[in-house]
């Protein structure tokens, strides 16, 4: 028993520091970035349609609802859940992809996926961007859930090198306490996202969302195309035809803009 002990707290120390060095170098080799996955090449428009999905992270079916009515390839942003997540350094992928191919770019971002393209906005030239339940600053969630995240998500954070390895296993839905602590904290503490929204050319809410204030959404975004889905928040999956119905709704108005390159 006298061994017992001090064996456990070896490895206990090993395993919290060597998973502190591989989140480090993970950070630092950009793997809390994303995997860029080309569905559908560009065609002659030169048009890329960017689907960044929120934190399910299901890019390939959250934006079936509206895909057949967007001209242009399709490159689905697919978070690398076994590592960690730092949202800036994915938008940052976006725009050098942008950039490398020369593609006219549209950014259709979910929630948190939304971030992404306010940065695109910021720094390319022939962008349009289309925010679904957007929350890309902490100011658009509800009191409730904002204090609740940056009273809970500095407690998992600091549990990350404790826990050490375990913090990279499944959880919730399949993610792992680091991806759910790496997302949730930039969903709390972001600061610095930029706030023109000069291509921004529609943004659907949600009737029943649970997490945002759509009266701040449509203050924020105010003069921009907006429509209501009759779904709770981001569940373009289980509830797309309430999805479709405000989509087709903002197609009748910004049709003519899909178009303006």
């Amino acid at each position: 028993m006298k061994m017992v002990v001090p064996l456990l707290t070896v490895v206990a120390a090993i395993n919290a520091a060597s998973y502190a060095i591989a989140r480090w170098n993970w950070r630092q080799s950009g793997q809390f970035g994303a995997e860029l996955v080309v569905a559908r090449p560009a065609d002659e428009s030169g048009i890329m349609n960017y689907y960044v999905a929120g934190n399910i992270n299901q890019p390939d079916v959250a934006f079936k609802f509206m895909e057949r009515d967007l001209e242009g390839g399709i490159t689905y942003v697919m978070y690398r859940e076994n590592r960690g997540c730092d949202m800036r350094l994915i938008a940052r992928q976006v725009i050098n992809d942008v950039r490398l191919h020369d593609y006219k770019a549209r950014v259709i971002g979910i929630s948190i996926g939304d971030l992404v393209g306010r940065y695109a906005e910021d720094e390319l030239y022939r962008v349009q961007t289309i925010a679904i339940n957007p929350e890309p600053d902490p100011r658009f969630l509800k009191p409730w859930a904002r204090w609740s995240l940056r009273i809970g998500t500095p407690i998992m954070k600091a549990l990350l090198v404790p826990c050490g390895w375990l913090s990279q296993l499944p959880l919730a839905r399949g993610f792992s306490l680091a991806f759910l602590a790496d997302q949730w904290w930039e969903i709390a503490y972001r600061s610095d996202t930029p706030t023109e929204e000069d291509s921004l050319i529609a943004v659907i809410c949600s009737n029943r969302d649970q997490f945002l204030s759509n009266t701040f959404i449509k203050r924020e975004y105010g003069g921009i195309p907006t429509e209501f889905a009759d779904a709770d928040h981001g569940n373009t999956v289980d509830m797309a035809d309430a999805y479709v119905v405000a989509w087709k709704r903002l197609l009748k108005q910004i049709g003519a803009r899909l178009q303006e390159w």
